[in-house]
């Protein structure tokens, strides 16, 4: 027969595999099935929450008192299948759950178990349903944990996205405040924890480490030590999870476990990487790089050829925790991890969520960087299909890193195609392969911008919902990802980052005030907006590189803006010192800038320019090449003959990637000099011209 006391038995949610005490429906055959649904619905409406009958009185009015409410703090906190990890099947029995005392007043309790199983609380439980553990319930779903008064710090052992290192984290993302278990009770804790370190498993230095992280609290360095100095210890006993899992923890709390330790556990992590699981060995190779680390040589083939062995097997979190370990590293796969890897991505592609394809997309862009080239076409389809499917659950850095690797992959596609079709490749060499190299780039080019398009229009509709708190960062990339690709921001947008960016600008760091400059769409019609930059600039500008000063003045020669006086001093001065390792585009850049922004001409800036770019010039694009001539022509009227000789070496060479204003430029500047081109230069300038005159502009005629 049904009963309502708490020693009646146990009711059994047959869509979890819980356990509640309560009412039990008596209608099933003496089964343990629940009466009341709620009791199963995991919200505070039910289950553990399951009110008091009324008139019971959990109050004055004798209204009922939701269960959770007067939950002791021993409540629910064990034999919680969200909350410990519970044997597989055939293992040893769970641990008793602990239930309180019903109150003197008679007053009806709810609680949790394990499993479902008829007799009186004390009895040991049997395993928890299939499918129901640790790693597969959410806790902030988890109707055991909704019960708990304090919430419990829970050990995960595999980050659901690849973490940012504390530098890289993003303002505005939730984080667990530290502060609610009270700042006394956490040092009464952090104490006891050091008093009882000599004592600890490897399992108990993995809680403490990962519980800090959950509360958002940071030992104090005593504690740190000691629990680094039991690791040491008790390194030789780890198993391959606790590896990957105490790898991990230091990666959370943004800590270096210090190069013994450190040692010892990546000495560990080589002996054991053969028995790792798809998830131990993509969390080792992350929580490495998130801590900075490359250990490369023996332990990284180890690695590497443990996620060869186990690739099949990844998950889509495995993937890109895997991809985007390497990319941090700036360390290229071998051929074939990258190629059993990038299977994997396309086959789980369609279920990424937003961390995971956006982590894949850059680690890709970066590989490219490195020189692996862009990933094949379907996988590149794959991967955009996928992020504008989930564009509405973008956070701010999922779109930082996205647009960052797109713009990468798109530029590195146009670099190969020009390269395909008219220069470095041999369209005639082995037997005409290289023409189908020149097709399959031309279409994933094609295939990119017909992606890009509905992509990059879902990705502004969501970071138009997050510009109020995006950092500076977000801010900069999303400008200049746009203005790469020649797609025109919606206006809406506009006008949120500019109110963001205001708001922000006293914390950009260097790189971003200089992209902004270089990339906002029409800096003369926000004069408040280019003064807070400015007065960033001024106060960074020694930490900007080469490639930064030159946005910077790129940005006043395009708007047509004449910067401060100090400011422009400073910029000069800091292109002077950076001068002598200035990249090709950098120097034309700088010195088209003191062609148009110097009021007076800086001689002693020009003069390194000009040596700097004799050694750079056969590194010059053909947008470089003109720029270089117009700014010597306007500047000096003249060009000093080796470096005459470097720039019409390599205006031969790219001459077929000119477009209709560079060879008008390259002709005007060698009218300005007085200087004939050269036969080849000047025939080769003939027949682009003959090439480019449909889309010549009046001025360019």
């Amino acid at each position: 027969a049904p009963t309502s006391s708490l020693q009646g038995g146990l009711c059994c949610c047959a869509a979890t595999g819980l356990v509640a005490y309560g009412e039990q429906s008596g209608d099933d055959g003496g089964a343990s099935a629940c009466k009341d649904g709620d009791a199963c619905s995991g919200g505070r409406a039910g289950f553990c929450a399951k009110e008091l009958e009324n008139g019971a009185g959990g109050n004055a009015s004798g209204a009922p008192t939701p269960m959770w409410t007067l939950a002791s703090r021993g409540f629910c906190q064990k034999a919680c299948p969200c909350c410990v990890e519970f044997p597989p099947a055939g293992g040893h029995e769970a641990p008793h759950v602990v239930v309180p005392e019903a109150p003197a007043d008679g007053r009806r309790l709810a609680a949790v178990g394990g499993a479902a199983r008829r007799g009186p609380p004390e009895a040991p439980l049997r395993r928890v349903s299939s499918g129901v553990s640790c790693d597969t319930v959410d806790r902030s779903q988890c109707p055991v944990c909704k019960c708990c008064p304090v919430p419990i710090a829970v050990p995960d052992g595999s980050p659901a996205v690849p973490q940012p290192s504390p530098a890289e984290a993003l303002p505005g993302a939730p984080a667990d405040d530290g502060s609610l278990l009270g700042e006394g009770l956490l040092a009464a804790l952090g104490h006891r924890a050091e008093q009882v370190a000599p004592n600890m498993t490897a399992k108990h230095i993995i809680l403490m480490l990962n519980a800090s992280a959950k509360l958002g609290w940071m030992p104090q360095p005593s504690l740190l030590a000691a629990l680094r100095k039991r690791a040491e210890v008790v390194v030789p006993q780890m198993t391959a999870q606790n590896i990957a899992s105490i790898l991990t923890a230091y990666a959370r709390i943004g800590k270096d476990p210090g190069d013994h330790l450190l040692h010892a556990l990546m000495s560990r992590a080589e002996h054991l990487a053969s028995r790792m699981s798809p998830e131990q060995v993509a969390n080792s190779l992350h929580a490495l790089a998130v801590m900075g680390q490359d250990p490369g040589g023996p332990l990284m083939m180890a690695l590497g050829d443990r996620v060869l062995a186990v690739a099949p097997s990844l998950t889509s979190v495995d993937v890109a925790n895997v991809l985007d370990a390497f990319a941090n590293m700036r360390t290229l796969p071998s051929d074939k991890v990258r190629s059993a890897v990038s299977e994997r991505a396309e086959v789980l592609a369609s279920e990424m969520n937003p961390h995971n394809v956006s982590s894949v997309v850059h680690a890709f862009a970066i590989f490219g960087r490195l020189g692996l080239g862009s990933p094949k076409e379907s996988l590149l389809g794959a991967l955009m299909t996928r992020a504008q499917a989930v564009a509405k659950g973008l956070d701010a850095r999922d779109i930082a890193r996205l647009l960052e690797g797109y713009t990468i992959l798109w530029m590195q596609l146009e670099h190969d195609a020009v390269d395909a079709v008219h220069g470095k490749h041999d369209m005639q060499a082995d037997h005409g392969a290289n023409v189908l190299v020149g097709y399959n780039t031309m279409w994933k080019l094609t295939q990119m911008k017909r992606l890009g398009t509905s992509l990059l229009e879902a990705i502004a509709e969501r970071a138009e919902s997050l510009a109020p708190n995006m950092d500076p960062a977000g801010v900069a990339v999303i400008l200049n990802a746009y203005a790469k690709v020649g797609s025109t921001l919606p206006p809406s947008l506009v006008k949120q980052l500019t109110v963001r960016m205001k708001q922000v600008a006293s914390d950009m760091p260097a790189w971003a005030v200089g992209m902004t400059m270089d990339t906002y769409p029409d800096l003369r019609s926000d004069p408040a907006l280019v003064k807070a930059l400015e007065t960033r600039a001024v106060a960074v500008v020694q930490a900007m590189s080469g490639t930064d000063v030159a946005r910077m003045l790129q940005a006043y020669s395009k708007s047509h803006l004449h910067p401060d006086e100090h400011l422009l001093s400073m910029l000069g001065a800091r292109a002077l010192q950076v001068a002598p390792h200035l990249s090709a585009m950098e120097a034309a850049a700088i010195l088209d800038a003191c062609a148009t922004v110097w009021l007076q001409a800086n001689g002693p800036l020009v003069d390194s320019l000009e040596k700097r770019i004799e050694e750079v010039a056969s590194d010059m694009n053909a947008h470089d090449v003109a720029r270089v001539y117009t700014a010597f022509a306007k500047l000096r009227g003249r060009i000093q003959t080796p470096l005459l000789m470097a720039l019409t070496d390599q205006a031969l060479q790219v001459v077929p990637s000119m477009t209709a204003a560079d060879v008008a430029a390259v002709l005007s500047a060698h009218a300005s000099l007085r200087a004939l081109p050269g036969q080849s230069l000047l025939a080769a300038l003939a027949q682009r011209a003959n090439e480019a005159a449909p889309t010549m502009t009046a001025k360019d005629n």
